[in-house]
């Protein structure tokens, strides 16, 4: 009889470790289980950002505390009566278009300016003056270069006056809408980017007069005294009505130059341009370098 209950007890112990390590690999399978759903989750989030391209309302409505700024509204409630779709993102802003595809906003990237609490950290990039700088840049190239730069409106100070809804698709087609009051933002006309235009006229056999084009806008703006500090002539420039219209305006400040100094600036412009022409095979690379040539010989 006891051999018996020595044999029950024996069971019974085994089952109940057998059932403990069963437990065990149980909570670790639901660990690992609760750990994937976690990572899959973070994945999706990433996911979505990558194709949303970081864009947010909240990085769109801030106030800042950085200079009076002026306002250029007038004509821009008839080109905000139409809807806007997201088109693409700079390092400055999140640009939409217009729904009849003649107009773009940009509204700038709070990040970009500023971290969170609009304060500085030591060991990050330091961003203290981003703002003034890029502003002061739009301010100067709305007054002296309107037509070289596309632009149509400014709203660079949040004073209340502005009180005006847009309607926006985001990058995934979400649809809300914009306080523009809130914000801060130029607009545009849209141009064809410079690289489909160029390929446009090699087929035409016209591609001399977009080189042309390009370099009577750069011109114009060294004999106003504007130097441009982000000297892409290929990303930076579009086109509209045969002219060539430099759409990124954020890194413009005034100096005095003398002829030496403008036909440097004007190669400098000119430069990524010429690079592209050559790495495309473009036989009118030569004619780019001709007319380089010529102008800094006239502005000597």
């Amino acid at each position: 009889m006891e051999l018996k209950n020595n044999t029950g007890a024996g069971t019974l112990r085994a089952f109940m470790v057998k059932k403990t390590a069963l437990q065990k690999v149980c909570g670790c399978r639901k660990k690992n289980l609760g750990w994937l759903g976690l990572l899959a989750v973070l994945l999706l989030l990433g996911f979505l950002e990558v194709k949303n391209e970081g864009f947010r309302s909240s990085k769109i409505y801030f106030r800042s505390p950085d200079g009076d700024y002026s306002n250029h509204l007038e004509g821009l409630e008839k080109i905000f009566k139409q809807p806007f779709s997201y088109l693409g993102k700079g390092r400055q802003a999140f640009v939409f278009l217009s729904a009849d595809g003649k107009y773009v906003v940009k509204f700038f990237n709070f990040h970009h300016f500023y971290y969170p609490g609009q304060i500085s950290y030591p060991f990050l990039k330091d961003k203290t003056g981003r703002l003034k700088l890029t502003f002061s840049s739009y301010g100067l190239a709305f007054d002296r270069l309107r037509e070289e730069t596309g632009l149509l409106g400014l709203h660079l100070r949040q004073d209340g006056r502005f009180q005006k809804k847009l309607q926006v698709k985001g990058p995934l087609g979400q649809s809300f809408v914009i306080d523009l009051g809130r914000t801060y933002f130029v607009v545009q006309k849209k141009v064809e980017p410079l690289k489909s235009c160029f390929f446009r006229l090699k087929g035409q056999g016209q591609l001399e007069a977009g080189i042309e084009a390009f370099l009577q806008t750069v011109l114009t703006r060294l004999q106003k005294g504007i130097v441009d500090q982000d000297l892409d002539g290929v990303k930076n420039y579009g086109f509209l009505d045969g002219r060539a219209v430099n759409f990124d305006a954020g890194r413009f400040s005034f100096q005095e130059l003398s002829q030496e100094a403008l036909a440097k600036e004007l190669g400098r412009s000119s430069r990524k341009l010429l690079r592209w022409l050559q790495k495309e095979g473009f036989q009118e690379s030569g004619y780019l370098e001709r007319r380089l040539a010529e102008l800094a010989f006239q502005n000597r």
